[in-house]
């Protein structure tokens, strides 16, 4: 438990996120970070326990340390200090989601630890907290609609883990790898997502720009391509203009009534928001994940599996997960919420500065068991380097999770580094394409476990009713 003078400081943060109420008395700390990269679950303990420290909070490879002036002796004696914070005021902490590199240039603001998609930053008195923090950021966590456009300054607490990397979880050991498994594993390839992303990526895809139509079309006939697929484009409303999701499904062969969702979203955004004539290439965020998406779609078609997969690229995302929210609604309104055994996102997977393939998993509790079976199968199947966080947010996932349906979501765990996002030079240029082979590497073989896909489709597509046109459009 706490000490009382710990809780104390924090208790009179407001609950409403960015509105800021001081405690009665205001005290200074002194904040250490550690290195934790790889530490495992043991070391951890002992260094979130170290003698001097009141509370700490958790972040990828790095551990803030608070409390006494003793706490500087004891972070130096691990061997593992990183930095020393002085006069931190405990009154002025906050948690703040959608951290990117663009949130610090304000004067006043003090990054004490980051990790992921969200930090913990000090605010002086003389920055306003009412103020949305960043406007060109977008759809954040909750309810999707235009009100939710704006990164967010949320109650800090103690005690807290932003994000996890995996190798500091106590998790079971590496599983013997499945042949039947790795077989679908080995059709992912990176140079023909990377071909596809090149094409997304030429289109300008803001969702309110007629030229969104393009990309929806060319997905469209992609999907339209490949064998077994059913291809719909259902239109829904974006603040009053008419948009596509781009929806392939692909039956089950045992268990039709079980779902697999795989989505990514393919509209794309530059400068502000609303400003639908400045060309939006989107290549990492989100040609990368609808690259994706299509890359599953041509294994899975190859590969079929015993339940159905519904593969989709969503429109509106960047306004607010409107392409999600509406195909979430629909499930539940079709009384097939008991149908989705879960869905996977992929949002910004292709972006990293160097050969270390981090990524960042989002998840919440309706997900169940999915969080760590995609950890496995990355262990198994490829090569990355996963970290976790519970404060999901920002992605098409959510409106799943906010209905109870199952979801997690995977990102480049550097996003918040890359200088071009929702930028014009957003462009295919940056991708990375091994370390998107990797993320789509772990998805298929998540996805081929669930769904038992192993049997080579050349059987049931076509090979032996003679239809020879559909069984080679499935190797293409």
């Amino acid at each position: 438990m706490l000490p009382l003078r710990v809780l104390t400081r924090f208790a009179a943060l407001s609950i409403a996120a960015a509105v800021f109420v001081a405690p009665a008395v205001a005290q200074e700390l002194t904040c250490a970070v550690v290195d934790i990269h790889q530490v495992g679950p043991v070391k951890l303990a002992q260094l979130q326990a170290l003698p001097h420290t009141d509370w700490w909070v958790e972040a990828d490879d790095e551990l803030l340390l608070c409390g006494g002036e003793g706490l500087t002796a004891e972070a130096s004696a691990t061997g593992r200090l990183l930095q020393i914070h002085r006069r931190v005021q405990a009154d002025q902490l906050y948690r703040l989601r959608r951290a990117h590199d663009k949130d610090f240039g304000l004067p006043g603001v003090r990054a004490l630890v980051r990790g992921g998609r969200f930090a913990v930053i000090e605010m002086g008195d003389g920055v306003d907290r009412k103020t949305p923090w960043h406007a060109l950021h977008s759809a954040s966590e909750g309810s999707p609609g235009p009100t939710s456009v704006g990164a967010a300054l949320e109650p800090f607490a103690p005690n807290m883990v932003l994000v996890r990397q995996a190798a500091n979880m106590h998790r079971p050991a590496r599983r013997a790898v499945d042949p039947a498994v790795q077989v679908v594993v080995d059709e992912v390839d990176g140079q023909r997502w990377q071909n596809t992303n090149n094409v997304l990526s030429g289109f300008h895809r803001h969702t309110h720009a007629p030229a969104i139509d393009q990309a929806r079309d060319w997905l469209a006939a992609q999907f339209g391509a490949l064998p077994g697929l059913i291809v719909t484009t259902p239109t829904f409303e974006v603040d009053s203009t008419a948009v596509e999701n781009v929806i392939a499904t692909l039956p089950g062969s045992e268990r039709p009534d079980e779902w697999w969702i795989v989505g990514a979203h393919y509209d794309a955004r530059s400068a502000s928001i609303s400003d639908t004539v400045t060309p939006a290439p989107g290549a990492e965020d989100n040609g990368s994940g609808c690259s994706g998406v299509l890359e599953m779609a041509r294994i899975f078609t190859k590969h079929r599996p015993e339940e159905t997969v519904i593969f989709m690229c969503y429109a509106g995302e960047e306004q607010g997960l409107f392409g999600s929210a509406a195909h979430a609604e629909g499930i539940v309104q079709a009384g097939d919420a008991s149908k989705v055994q879960g869905m996977f996102n992929m949002d910004m997977i292709s972006y990293s500065p160097d050969s270390d393939f981090d990524v960042l998993l989002g998840s919440r509790t309706a997900s169940g068991n999915l969080p760590a079976d995609f950890m496995d199968a990355a262990d198994d199947y490829a090569n990355l380097r996963v970290v976790t966080s519970t404060f999901t947010c920002c992605s098409d996932h959510v409106p799943y999770l906010n209905r109870n349906l199952p979801a997690i979501a995977i990102y480049s765990n550097d996003w918040s580094q890359y200088p071009d996002y929702h930028e014009t030079t957003d462009v295919a240029a940056n991708n990375n394409s091994d370390q998107a082979a990797e993320v789509i590497k772990a998805y298929t073989a998540l996805l081929a476990t669930k769904t038992n896909a192993r049997q080579a489709a050349i059987f049931a597509d076509g090979f032996e009713s003679g239809d020879l046109n559909a069984w080679s459009a499935a190797v293409q």
